[in-house]
C-alpha cells in the first residue's frame, strides 16, 4: 500500500491592519482595533499616544497577507515565499 504524503505550511499572521497597495492604499472594512488608532493619527485625530517607544508594533497590511496566502500552494520551498512580503 502507497502512503501519500502532503505538504503543510501554516501562516500565522500578527495583527492585520488596512491595506498597503491593493486594492488601494489604506483600504480597511472596518475601525475596530488597532485600525481605528491608526486612522485616527494618520487624520490627526490622536496627537499624542502614551507608550513604550522601544515597543515594537507587530502588524502586517492584509494585502501582504492575502498574497502569502496565494502563493504558498505554488511554492515548493519556505525560502522562496520572502519575495511575496
Amino acid at each position: 500500500m502507497k502512503v501519500k504524503t502532503y505538504q503543510l505550511l501554516f501562516v500565522r499572521p500578527s495583527v492585520v491592519v488596512g491595506a498597503f497597495e491593493e486594492p488601494m492604499p489604506g483600504w480597511t472594512e472596518s475601525l475596530y482595533h488597532i485600525n481605528g488608532i491608526l486612522v485616527a493619527a494618520g487624520r490627526g485625530v490622536l496627537r499624542v499616544l502614551n507608550c513604550d517607544p522601544d515597543t515594537v508594533l507587530d502588524i502586517i497590511p492584509v494585502d501582504f497577507v492575502s498574497n502569502l496566502l496565494v502563493a504558498c500552494p505554488t511554492e515548493k520551498s519556505s525560502d522562496s515565499l520572502g519575495e511575496y512580503l
